[in-house]
């Protein structure tokens, strides 16, 4: 069973700098809300929420190693999204 969780620091943790875009004063979890149409599969506006949410942050947390994690986790999603498989799905037999 979900439940809610009233935790301060999880509350603090979701507005790191990170976690907002440089050139517009809009949290990512926003933008991400906007912009799929409800009519949508629901799934699909999952992953593609989560491939935006790491090419949102990409230059924002850390450095080049991680800039680049996040270009491959936005990947991950995205395939996923297109083809209902995660990339290394596709290589299995």
């Amino acid at each position: 069973m979900l439940r809610r969780v009233d935790n301060e620091n999880s509350i603090d943790s979701s507005h790191d700098g990170h976690y907002v875009r440089k050139h517009e004063p809009i949290q990512v979890i926003e933008e991400l809300e906007m912009m799929a149409p409800d009519d949508m599969p629901r799934v699909m506006r999952l992953l593609l929420s989560h491939a935006r949410k790491y090419v949102l942050r990409i230059g924002q947390k850390g450095d080049r190693k991680q800039w680049e994690q996040d270009i491959d986790k936005a990947i991950n999603y995205l395939v996923r999204a297109k083809t209902g498989k995660w990339p290394w799905e596709s290589n299995e037999r």
